[in-house]
């Protein structure tokens, strides 16, 4: 509403840089400290696609650039993490309507044209940060339509409290399956500091124009997929 007297792709952006502020703040308060590594000082604005592990994703990666989240629309009635992604303007998309997916899209076309960028976590639910999932290609159809790079990003957390994160000990991070966000959340804030890295890897553009949109989208959902699988493994400086 304060922003209401703005053109809507300016408000857009004020938003954004506010939503990336607030995100710094609260990494700084809950002692999350973001080693960043890749290309991340070279891209200017594009369509972000990384995995996904816990909640603290949003603000390990919305703390980099001004973005916009597009996540689920279960999410927006989710107690305490909902209206967080209600405040900072989420782009909620219903994937069991095909017009919510192409309101999604079109109100992420318009955040695109207002300088701000687009962050997705193709995987469509989070891990306990083992493995990767599929991406799901649906929403490449923007980057494809709009010819705009996508960057995929590889997030990883690896240290608490000082110490290299075990296997067995990634739950006190992770959020996943059927796990319970309060008590989770409740143990969380009893670390005193965790570390986190994220790789940024070489964009990556739409194919060639004889293949169709959906090709196209196919493609680029399997070679970002491979490129965060890359980053997690081997990482470029």
């Amino acid at each position: 509403m304060l922003f209401s007297f703005f053109k809507k792709d300016k408000a857009a952006g004020i938003t954004a840089l506010l939503a990336m502020l607030w995100a710094q703040a609260c990494c700084s308060v809950l002692g999350i400290r973001v080693a960043l590594s890749g290309n991340y000082q070279e891209f200017k604005l594009g369509f972000i696609v990384c995995n996904h592990i816990s909640y603290l994703d949003i603000l390990v990666i919305g703390g980099i650039r001004p973005s916009v989240f597009v996540s689920k629309i279960e999410v927006k009635k989710w107690p305490l993490l909902g209206w967080l992604a209600i405040l900072a303007n989420t782009i909620f998309i219903d994937r069991q309507s095909k017009k919510g997916a192409s309101d999604a899209l079109i109100k992420m076309e318009r955040r695109l044209k207002g300088n701000v960028n687009i962050i997705v976590f193709p995987e469509g639910t989070t891990t306990d940060g083992s493995h990767l999932k599929r991406f799901k290609s649906t929403l490449f159809d923007l980057p494809v339509k709009m010819d705009m790079p996508v960057i995929p990003v590889s997030l990883k957390y690896t240290h608490i409290n000082g110490k290299q994160i075990e296997p067995d000990e990634m739950d006190a991070i992770a959020w996943y399956g059927d796990m319970r966000l309060i008590p989770h959340l409740w143990n969380l804030l009893g670390i005193r500091e965790i570390k986190a890295a994220l790789h940024f890897n070489s964009e990556i553009n739409a194919a060639s124009d004889a293949v169709s949109i959906s090709e196209k989208r196919k493609i680029l959902s399997k070679e970002a997929y491979k490129s965060v699988i890359s980053g997690l493994i081997n990482p470029s400086p």
